[in-house]
């Protein structure tokens, strides 16, 4: 019988924090009703610090009923999960509101007994392969120490997204019931009623996540209604990758592995949602190159651990991309550097040449019509804006200070394979 050893603890920083470690849920609904009190008053918030109790939780019952959760926002509680799977922590992190710190397997590796023995075994045979790869094309410039953090970065696609880790994760107190809901959904229908096994991997740790909450005392039943009929942001449903759009805002679509998407879904002002695909194929590391043999053994390896009843981190899956023409230029200020994940980087890169070509396209459709002239002008402005942007890494941009200069030529020019 599976077992879950997923713990949630309550970290320092959380207020109405008891000394047994559990949350005083009731003083934090009365708090935050009596904030709630500066909307209806006319004496000021002062008032509500002072009123009786009933009054308070009069309002308190008033605001919950009609879903006027916001004020329930104003506190932030922090959250320590251990054991917890790498996907229940993506689910968590899709969700925008929130500040999060986990465990990267970037900069750790895999220790003995956080995985079966065959894991262990394919972890530590394709580190050995990726440091001989990464030390051969780059030992000239990467020290032994970074090229073993490369490695393991490439490594760690073969590992489930399953595999328990370990996250701080700080979340409005309304936010995390909305987030309690959709998961309590997901587990009892699956997402559009389909369990896959993903979900069947996942069902157990999440019911176990409710529980530990529950036990903290951080739940109150009142702030888990979802009259909007809301669901986890994270899936998507008929993602179309030859779907594109680029303008003042942009929509798009591409295939990328489960690692990349966890990547790039911390970029909180993007929206982004992921859909899994039916014929299985796997993200294969740029280092290995034309090693034909290389190639098919990692093929044959990710096979297997499909096989083994997992779904690796590298699994390609569909990924849609929606955002505003400045947030994706925040997006290259952040991705496009030689320290950044390379597939998150590769395809950042593809999508800024892509939105240039979309711009492009505009300015030609409204040039051709004067009476959007205007529109042209502006297309034409925001594409030019994105040339600034398309020399090379963030490095290279007019207007991105680099705190610290990397000495890598191909990571500077985005010629890279690590």
């Amino acid at each position: 019988m599976k077992v879950s050893n997923l713990k949630v603890s309550l970290l320092p920083h959380t207020p109405f924090l008891m000394e047994d470690g559990k949350f005083n849920i009731q003083k934090a609904m009365n708090y935050q009703g009596q904030l709630g009190g500066i909307c209806y008053s006319e004496e000021g918030l002062g008032a509500s610090f002072e009123e009786d109790f009933d009054k308070t939780e009069r309002r308190v019952n008033m605001m919950t009923s009609g879903e006027h959760q916001s004020v329930f926002e104003h506190v932030n509680v922090g959250l320590y999960l251990q054991n917890s799977p790498k996907f229940l922590n993506m689910i968590l992190n899709n969700e925008h509101q929130y500040s999060t710190s986990e465990r990267s397997l970037r900069y750790t590796s895999i220790k003995e007994g956080e995985l079966p023995k065959e894991m262990i075994d394919l972890y530590n045979k394709w580190n050995s392969i990726f440091f001989m790869k990464i030390k051969d094309q780059y030992g000239h410039c990467k020290s032994d120490a970074a090229i073993r953090k490369l490695a393991q970065e490439n490594s760690r696609y073969l590992m489930p997204v399953t595999m328990s880790t370990e996250m701080v994760h700080t979340i409005p107190l309304a936010q995390l019931h909305r987030v309690v809901n959709y998961l309590m959904d997901y587990a009892d229908n699956g997402f559009n009623g389909i369990k896959d096994d993903l979900h069947d991997q996942m069902e157990l740790d999440i019911n176990t996540f409710i529980c530990e909450l529950d036990n903290l005392g951080l739940i109150d039943e009142r702030l888990l209604s979802n009259r909007k009929h809301r669901s986890l942001s994270i899936f998507g449903q008929n993602i179309q990758l030859n779907s594109r759009e680029f303008g003042d805002v942009y929509s798009t679509a591409y295939k990328g592995s489960f690692a990349e998407y966890a990547q790039a879904h911390r970029h909180r002002t993007i929206y982004y949602q992921m859909e899994r695909t039916v014929d299985k194929d796997y993200y294969i590391p740029p280092i290995l190159g034309d090693d034909v043999w290389a190639i098919s053994e990692w093929q044959k390896d990710m096979e297997l651990v499909t096989k083994m009843g997992y779904i690796p981190q590298g699994e390609m899956i569909k990924i849609s991309e929606k955002g505003t023409f400045e947030n994706f230029v925040m997006k290259m200020k952040e991705r496009l550097c030689s320290a950044a994940q390379l597939e998150v980087a590769m395809q950042t890169e593809e999508t800024r040449n892509e939105y240039r070509q979309g711009l492009y396209r505009l300015t030609i459709t409204n040039n051709i019509n004067t009476k959007n002239i205007e529109a042209y002008l502006k297309y034409k402005e925001k594409m030019y804006t994105l040339d600034k942007y398309s020399k090379g890494a963030r490095c290279t941009f007019p207007d991105y200070d680099c705190p610290r200069d990397c000495k890598f030529s191909e990571g500077k020019t985005l010629k890279r394979k690590i």
